[in-house]
């Protein structure tokens, strides 16, 4: 009996628990390189070496699998590239090892076969005949599939190979504590431009010289909403009356005949709105079921139809899986082309208010600053006069980031480092300027460092081992022969 069949007595789990740790890397690199006869067309080739389609469906497959659902052409297309692009990436760094003269040995392919969840039974121990029986599922023979996995490890060797020279000094340690243990309590001011629309003059005669020098634009800003703003297409306001389904034993029929009901009742002279504040479970009821005017396309396509055919004053019935409806037509509103005559005002008015207000935020920021530093103070009276105030955090580490919403990360990454006191300048961000200042730090316990060293050091390797072994990776596939 081979050590494979002879795993999991559990006389050596750290070891065996340690090594499956090191070797599942990727999905994609799972079933990826065929082995043996395998042959198919080329995909790919890294430094002469054939990578088919044969691996490229394979590995296809499983990937798309792991994915779940249908997925669009255009993201089957995406998936490819991706799975294409591991199977490079996956040769490059078989190639490294065999290069750099790592192996792994028979015994360590059968132990870590051996912890495969995949191939244990109910209780958790290695199957032999679920192996086979899982192998033969997967498309393997047990030769090539534990030269797959051969191949899997020795790129873990690699990794781990490059990994081992990074280490972390005890000042660079000091740092990064530093930097998660510090905590910060922030003031800011926030300015959207928003807030400055009723600062802009559009006074008639700044309107009427707009037009007279910028007529272009003016049409411009029409063209571009023409079919969303002033190309209306015919539109209909109803009012409603809605009885869900719902799971307590009421089935379809009783509903519809409640709104048979309903509707008998009205068309004898009672209160449609009247009955919908008293029946209606529609968002509606309170307004007695009146709805704004809207497209037809605004409806589902059943109630459109419905409603296309319905003369005013008239009722219909609409049932759906989840409610019954009544809707009574109120009104049809023609479809129209408002002229930019009727708008052209108001899309002056817009533009000035889209160009003037975020200068004018602007300005009220500089002064909002100014005056900050001047007294070292947040100036609450001229932020009352715009109807701002000021925000804090309380303390907080910045590490861990802010409970709620704060100033932008670009400005909060200025921040982690910046000294107390008052905002050194204004940032803009999608038409809003912040000034933030720190107004308290709270330096971390040198001696809490000491203890909390060793799993600090560790946590901070692994970070600069991931960051290191993603770029060595990505210039060794830049440095391939990919063709």
């Amino acid at each position: 009996m081979s050590l494979l069949d002879k795993m999991r007595s559990g006389s050596d789990s750290t070891f065996m628990q340690l090594m499956l740790g090191a070797v599942f890397l990727a999905f994609v690199a799972s079933y990826g390189r065929p082995h043996g006869d395998a042959k198919g067309q080329t995909v790919a080739s890294v430094n002469g070496v054939v990578i088919s389609d044969i691996a490229y469906r394979r590995a296809f497959g499983l990937a798309q699998r792991y994915r779940g659902g249908s997925l669009t052409e255009e993201e089957k297309a995406a998936l490819g590239d991706q799975v294409k692009t591991q199977l490079v990436r996956d040769e490059v760094l078989l190639q490294e090892a065999h290069r750099l003269g790592l192996q792994v040995s028979k015994s360590e392919i059968e132990r870590t076969i051996a912890y495969d969840p995949l191939f244990a039974d109910n209780q958790g121990a290695f199957d032999p005949a679920l192996y086979e029986k899982r192998l033969k599922s997967l498309g393997y023979e047990r030769p090539d599939y534990e030269d797959m996995v051969r191949d899997r490890m020795l790129r873990a060797k690699l990794v781990g190979f490059t990994g081992d020279a990074i280490d972390v000094s005890d000042a660079e340690l000091k740092v990064a504590w530093a930097r998660e243990a510090t905590k910060i309590d922030i003031t800011w001011v926030r300015l959207p431009a928003l807030r400055f629309d009723d600062d802009v003059d559009t006074s008639p005669d700044v309107v009427a010289k707009f037009i007279a020098s910028d007529a272009d634009r003016v049409k411009e800003a029409y063209d571009k909403d023409f079919d969303r703003l002033y190309n209306v297409p015919e539109r209909v306001r109803v009012s409603v009356i809605r009885l869900p389904i719902r799971d307590d034993g009421v089935a379809a029929p009783d509903l519809e005949k409640r709104i048979d009901d309903l509707r008998v009742r009205i068309e004898r002279g009672e209160d449609l709105a009247e009955l919908a504040r008293r029946y209606s479970e529609d968002v509606t009821a309170l307004q007695g079921g009146a709805r704004p005017a809207a497209a037809l396309a605004d409806f589902d396509p059943a109630t459109s139809e419905v409603l296309k055919g319905l003369e005013v004053g008239k009722l219909g019935k609409i049932v759906t899986a989840k409610d019954v409806w009544l809707y009574r037509l109120e009104e049809r509103l023609p479809a129209r082309v408002i002229p930019i005559e009727e708008v052209r005002d108001d899309l002056v008015k817009q533009i000035l208010r889209e160009e003037g207000a975020p200068a004018l935020a602007a300005a009220f920021a500089e002064k909002v600053l100014a005056q900050w530093k001047q007294t070292g103070t947040v100036p609450e009276a001229l932020l009352a006069e715009q109807g701002i105030m000021s925000e804090s955090s309380g303390l907080f580490a910045p590490s861990e980031g802010l409970e709620r919403m704060g100033p932008p990360a670009d400005v909060m990454k200025k921040l982690v480092d910046a000294p107390v006191g008052p905002p050194s300048d204004v940032a803009e961000s999608q038409k809003t300027y912040w000034l933030a200042a720190v107004t308290e730090r709270q330096e971390p316990d040198v001696a809490e460092f000491e203890l909390k060293k060793v799993a600090l050091r560790d946590e901070v390797r692994a970070g600069r081992r991931a960051s290191f072994t993603k770029s060595w990776t990505e210039d060794l596939v830049a440095r391939a022969k990919v063709e």
